[in-house]
């Protein structure tokens, strides 16, 4: 937690990072009795630990990036691993693959899955395995009717909270013109696939969004207080802590 504008938000973020931990920036004192106890509540309900995601694609299938998360390429092959899980999480991999081209209305076979963790009240292994499958279609609004819009809006906020981590690398560098430009790329993109997906949870980002670049631009404290904002949002966004009780960016 950094209490203030004085502390160093690129050390918390890492710390929490390195630990799939919460960073909470919080501006007034009055908000920490509510943020301890969202913390204290994470840590006792610990549900998995040394969780390790293996994704092997199928023959053809070319695994691009991993949105949000570090993880490991290695040909085929994506490793990641999270430290632990709490009750009421859900966490993901968001895995972005290049199929090959093939005849309509067939089946692609796009990777296998496996998560193994060690569960946190019996320290026993779990493993579980599963298979993806794509299905060709040239059909648009079968596509249309078939995409899974969780997933989507998910997409959606790994390349907003991308693009705004880039607005802030480049305030740091002294490029305020450009980190305006990409902060505001940023907020359309979140505000457009709000649009796109029905989505209050982006609209919400991209409001949010809006008020931190507003007060980026107003220089001096309210920066300082933005790029704090950011950091603890972008972790949020990366380490998928969603937890109903997530803590607020406080201003």
């Amino acid at each position: 937690m950094g209490l203030g504008l004085g502390y160093n938000e690129d050390l918390m973020t890492e710390l929490a990072l390195r630990s799939d931990g919460n960073h909470a920036f919080i501006e007034n004192s009055q908000n920490l009795a509510g943020i301890f106890q969202t913390e204290f509540g994470d840590i006792l309900s610990v549900v998995a630990q040394r969780i390790r995601v293996r994704v092997q694609c199928a023959e053809g299938v070319r695994p691009v990036r991993v949105l949000g998360r570090e993880a490991d390429i290695h040909g085929q092959d994506v490793e990641l691993e999270m430290n632990q899980i709490y009750a009421r999480q859900h966490k993901y991999l968001l895995l972005e693959v290049e199929i090959p081209e093939g005849v309509a209305d067939t089946d692609a076979p796009v990777a296998t899955a496996e998560v193994i963790s060690v569960n946190a009240l019996t320290g026993i292994e779990n493993r579980s395995l599963t298979r993806s499958v794509a299905r060709r279609v040239n059909d648009p609004a079968l596509i249309a009717n078939t995409v899974n819009k969780a997933v989507l809006v998910e997409v959606a906020r790994a390349i907003s909270t991308e693009k705004e981590a880039l607005a802030v690398k480049l305030s740091d560098e002294g490029r305020h013109e450009e980190a305006t430009k990409a902060y505001n790329a940023a907020c359309s993109w979140s505000l457009s696939e709000a649009k796109r997906l029905a989505s209050p949870e982006l609209e919400k980002l991209g409001l949010s969004q809006q008020e931190r670049l507003q007060m980026f631009n107003a220089g001096g404290a309210s920066a300082n207080a933005a790029r704090k904002m950011s950091k603890s949002e972008d972790l949020y966004n990366r380490t998928q802590n969603t937890l109903s009780s997530k803590p607020e960016v406080k201003k």
